[in-house]
This record gives structure tokens, C-alpha cells and sequence, in this order.
């Protein structure tokens, strides 16, 4: 199953921005290096992003879910960014 998003999506983590290409990386960044405020999207982009592995929901719902997410959390970054310097 396809789990790469239709574009990457920049995202700001405490230290430096970073890419995010698929939905196993968005549910990795949603679990572990999300900041800590998670809000209603945060838990929708968690979820969706888990039903890919299974191929319950497609990668272009996640990405849409997570950029939901990484707007709320005030994390979203202009594409392209400098992701990783």
C-alpha cells in the first residue's frame, strides 16, 4: 500500500523543521515529537494515520488530516522550507 503523501509536508519541531513524507513518519511525528499541545485535529491525524497501515484510509486523507493538525498546533511551516538545517 501506498502511504506517501501527494506533498511533504514542513513542520517545526522544538529544535528544527523537518519533512514529512508519509503517513508512517506523520503517525511517528504525532507520537512521539508532536509538542504538547494536541488538540482536537492532533487525535483525528493520529488516528487516520494508523488506518493507512491497516489500508483502511488512504494517504491523501492522512496528509490533509495531519496539515488539519500541524495548523492547529501552530507548527505548519511554508513548503518548501529549509527542513533539517
Amino acid at each position: 500500500m501506498n502511504t506517501r503523501f501527494p506533498k511533504p509536508v514542513a513542520v517545526s519541531d522544538a529544535a528544527r523543521s523537518i519533512l514529512v513524507e508519509d503517513a508512517e513518519s506523520a503517525a511517528e511525528f504525532l507520537l512521539k515529537r508532536w509538542p504538547t499541545f494536541r488538540g482536537p485535529r492532533h487525535a483525528d491525524a493520529c488516528a487516520i494515520s494508523l488506518l493507512v497501515a491497516s489500508g483502511r484510509e488512504t494517504a491523501s486523507v492522512a496528509h490533509a488530516a495531519f496539515v488539519a493538525a500541524a495548523r492547529e498546533a501552530d507548527i505548519l511551516l511554508p513548503y518548501p522550507s529549509t527542513a533539517g538545517t
